[in-house]
């Protein structure tokens, strides 16, 4: 995932915003405003990113922050400054990258997509040639064979080095916090198996785990009747119960679940269109979780987002039901209403 989020993403970002920048289409102090009071969900939060210097959208400027964070950027960017861009071929160029990018990203993928790829490829790769006037890195041709190694080994970003990564900061934070200057690998090897330990003693790895939050005790005479008769009709109607466990927030298998997160629970299969549910509620009831939420059905797509209204109606679904296992945020648009961002193509 070099060529993208550490490589082509913040190449063009940085492009494109110094365009809409000299192009007055936006103030970079309007620019640093929205990314600071943008309302980031319960799922961005941790990922926010750092206000943008002027020297970094100059020639040869480089956008602070970490890969996560620029990721952060180059999805929410609709969502904080689409409405105020009018016709720029600067934005065209980010727009086929963010298609490409959904693509890319998808942790299963169909061979129907790899055709469509393969052209906006082609078209992204013209287009900030015409509009960027020769700006093309080695990443940026690297795209050509996408399409080919996606056909040939499946996702790649089953491929990503970004986890083990991860892995290496571990260590890079442990050897700069024990200031041990001597045998640094056997204190490294020893802290990790440690921690290792420690991860692994209150499971069997064949057990399915589960950690919950601050839970409690809810009668169920305090629920309205619609949402009881959602969850007896999930688990089944000989199954009674006087109260339920609410929690806030439940992790299962390693996949986070939060009240006030949106999940994706289907799709329109002739357009591939997500249906996204939003938790209201977790109960645990007779030993099992259920995720409680409503529907949010989308009704246009704008501003690479999809716009979604609420059904009435409570929808009841266990932990590993949904299509996608990231969580998603929903955000109050005062234009166009909720709009939720997808983190790859469903």
């Amino acid at each position: 995932m070099h060529d993208l989020l550490e490589g082509i993403i913040p190449t063009i970002l940085t492009l494109v915003l110094g365009q809409l920048v000299r192009e007055k289409q936006i103030k970079l102090a309007q620019l640093n405003y929205e990314i600071h009071h943008f309302p980031y969900g319960i799922n961005g939060r941790e990922l926010k990113p750092p206000p943008i210097p002027d020297q970094a959208l100059r020639p040869g400027g480089r956008l602070p922050g970490t890969a996560s964070e620029k990721w952060t950027l180059f999805r929410l960017l609709p969502q904080m400054i689409g409405n105020q861009i009018l016709d720029c071929p600067a934005w065209d160029v980010y727009l086929y990258l963010r298609g490409i990018g959904d693509i890319i990203m998808a942790p299963i993928i169909k061979k129907s997509w790899l055709p469509y790829l393969d052209e906006m490829i082609t078209t992204f790769l013209s287009l900030t040639e015409k509009v960027f006037h020769g700006v093309h890195t080695p990443k940026m041709h690297y795209l050509l064979h996408y399409p080919r190694l996606l056909m040939a080994y499946g996702p790649v970003i089953h491929l990503s080095c970004l986890c083990f990564e991860a892995k290496h900061q571990y260590f890079k934070n442990i050897a700069r916090t024990s200031c041990n200057f001597k045998n640094i690998a056997k204190t490294l090897a020893k802290r990790h198996q440690m921690r290792q330990c420690w991860e692994q003693a209150d499971y069997c790895l064949g057990k399915r785990l589960m950690l919950t939050s601050d839970t409690r005790d809810v009668p169920v005479s305090a629920l309205p009747r619609s949402l009881v008769g959602a969850l007896q009709c999930k688990l089944g109607e000989n199954v009674t119960f006087e109260h339920v466990i609410k929690t806030w927030s439940i992790t299962v298998d390693a996949v986070a679940y939060k009240i006030g997160s949106c999940v994706v629970i289907g799709v329109v299969h002739a357009e591939d269109i997500p249906v996204f549910m939003k938790i209201h509620h977790i109960f645990g009831v007779k030993g099992i979780w259920c995720l409680c939420g409503k529907i949010l059905r989308p009704s246009c797509f704008n501003y690479h987002c999809y716009v979604v209204e609420e059904e009435p109606n409570w929808e009841v679904m266990l932990p590993g039901e949904e299509l996608a296992f990231h969580g998603l945020d929903a955000y109050d648009n005062s234009d166009e209403g909720l709009t939720i961002s997808v983190r790859h193509c469903i």
